[in-house]
C-alpha cells in the first residue's frame, strides 16, 4: 500500500505491506484505519465513525478495464490518498546505512470477460406427442 501526495510537493511512500489473502474487503478496513493518520484527533471527533456505515475515508474498489469493480485495488483519500493492490514480485533491501527500499511489479489492470448466456432453440414441450394434427 502507497501513500501519495500530489498538490505542492508530488512523492510517495510505501505505508504498509499486507497479505494478499486478505481479500479487498477486509483491506479496505485496514486501508480505512490507515488513512486517520491524515486527521487531526479534533477532525476525529468532529467527524466521528458512523453507525450507518459512513466513514471518514471516501474509499473504493479499483476498475477493471470494462469499469466493472476490481477488489485486487483499493483507493481512499484525496491528497495524500492511499492506493492499496496486489503486485508482484515486492523485496525489500536494506542498505548499509539501514534504509529500506521496496521495489515490486505493478500487475496490469484486469480485464473481465463478460460471460454471455447462451441462447437456446426453441424445443417442444416434453408432455406433447409428435403429430400433425
Amino acid at each position: 500500500m502507497t501513500r501519495h501526495w500530489v498538490a505542492d510537493h508530488p512523492k510517495w511512500e510505501v505505508a504498509a505491506i499486507l497479505s494478499s489473502r486478505l481479500g479487498g474487503v477486509r483491506v479496505r478496513e485496514f486501508v480505512e484505519l490507515l488513512d486517520l493518520v491524515n486527521y487531526t484527533l479534533g477532525e476525529q471527533l468532529a467527524m466521528r465513525w458512523s453507525r450507518h456505515g459512513q466513514t471518514m475515508c471516501p474509499d473504493k474498489f479499483g476498475q477493471t478495464r470494462e469499469g466493472d469493480p476490481w477488489e485486487c485495488e483499493v483507493l481512499c483519500g484525496n491528497d495524500p490518498y492511499l492506493w492499496a493492490r496486489i503486485v508482484d514480485d515486492l523485496a525489500v533491501e536494506r542498505d548499509p546505512e539501514g534504509k529500506e527500499k521496496t521495489t515490486w511489479k505493478e500487475r496490469p489492470r484486469a480485464s473481465i470477460k463478460r460471460i454471455q448466456p447462451i441462447e437456446e432453440s426453441p424445443t417442444k414441450p416434453s408432455n406433447q406427442a409428435d403429430s400433425d394434427v
